[in-house]
């Protein structure tokens, strides 16, 4: 038995004595029941919420998950999007606002439609907890690559 792990996680293959390792036989992995998430970034909205960029994992959330007023879960890690992820900000007042850093500087948001007017942006930079200087510029840099295929 071979175990290979990297950044995506930890693989196993498993040969007779007289068979061949091939990348073929990796599989979808051996990572249930561990913790491989590398964030990139993370910042917290006021109510607790963090929303992360993970290294080969997406976008993702850790918040409280409630049932009728009361927490029945606490601190669910739940993926928000797939592929990489790097820089995020969330919206302090309303952590269902948040936006993510992609490959290329694409930007992930479920506020797409107001963050590709110039207006929109601006505001929802006011509005987002950004806590480094990093966030605006590579947030900044991913809009102005949308505007300019926008025409």
């Amino acid at each position: 038995r071979l175990v290979a792990g990297n950044d995506g996680g930890v693989y196993t293959q498993a040969v007779t004595a007289s068979g061949d390792f091939t990348n073929a036989n990796w599989g979808e992995g051996a990572n249930e029941g561990f913790n491989t998430l590398l964030p990139y970034d993370a910042v917290r909205a006021k109510d607790g919420t963090v929303w992360m960029g993970l290294q080969d994992n997406g976008t993702a959330k850790i918040v409280d998950i409630k049932r009728h007023g009361r927490v029945i879960q606490r601190g669910r890690t739940i993926e928000t999007k797939g592929g990489d992820g790097f820089f995020v900000a969330v919206d302090p007042n309303n952590s269902k606002t948040a936006s993510g850093e992609y490959v290329g500087g694409a930007i992930a948001s479920n506020r797409v439609s107001n963050l590709l007017s110039p207006r929109g942006f601006s505001q929802a930079l006011t509005r987002l907890v950004v806590g480094e200087v990093a966030v605006v510029v590579g947030l900044l840099y991913a809009f102005l690559q949308i505007s300019a295929m926008s025409g």
